[in-house]
């Protein structure tokens, strides 16, 4: 008797601890904190995880998730002031990533670093930018130190493209003159170590800098 008493007991503290192993990992799957995240539609963010990204799903239409290289993904809204809506993001390593993301005309970052990223992105997650002018009748050309993976330019009144057969230089121009509506916008570029190089850019009829070298050398 006794014995069947101690097994009756057994089994249900057994099962007291699964059901409270099985709350409690689903009160921690029920208190992921959304991550918020500012976006609009001339300019891409790119976002760095820190392993390769499996799954991506914006909640919108209005907007766009592209994969840039295995640990890094680039957003964009298709039209401005969108509502406010989500993003979700798995990665190999087994981490979920929840965000919300919100409409902003003028976003503070346009590159992040997901490596230490908790509850918001801070100061020392951002991937400090660089600030360009590029003019219809000058080209600029930016030097990287190795191989270009992918460039994204933020709004269709500036092209880019790899200088010919020259793999770490962009060259960058205007399609529109100082009197036409120029929208400020960005162009990143990934190189193929994994290293993004985010800059905003503006328009100059004679810009300052024509090479920008991201090179040591």
């Amino acid at each position: 008797s006794c014995g069947k008493t101690d097994l009756r007991l057994s089994l249900f503290s057994l099962c007291v601890v699964i059901f409270s192993l099985f709350m409690s990992g689903a009160n921690a799957q029920n208190n992921i904190r959304p991550i918020r995240i500012q976006l609009n539609d001339t300019k891409y963010l790119f976002l760095k995880f820190p392993a390769e990204v499996n799954y991506a799903d914006m909640g919108s239409r209005n907007l766009m998730a592209e994969k840039s290289l295995d640990r890094i993904i680039k957003l964009k809204a298709e039209k401005p002031n969108f509502d406010k809506t989500n993003l979700s993001v798995v990665t190999t390593d087994g981490k979920y990533y929840s965000f919300i993301v919100e409409y902003n005309s003028n976003p503070s970052y346009i590159a992040v670093d997901m490596e230490n990223v908790k509850d918001s992105i801070t100061s020392t997650d951002i991937i400090p930018s660089t600030g360009i002018e590029v003019s219809n009748i000058h080209t600029t050309h930016i030097i990287l130190p190795t191989k270009v993976s992918d460039i994204a330019i933020g709004h269709k009144e500036v092209i880019s493209e790899k200088a010919q057969t020259i793999d770490n230089i962009v060259r960058v121009k205007s399609v529109v003159d100082e009197n036409g509506k120029f929208y400020e916008t960005s162009i990143t570029v990934v190189t193929v170590d994994g290293k993004i190089y985010p800059m905003n850019v503006g328009y100059a009829k004679n810009p300052k800098e024509m090479s920008i070298s991201f090179s040591k050398g």
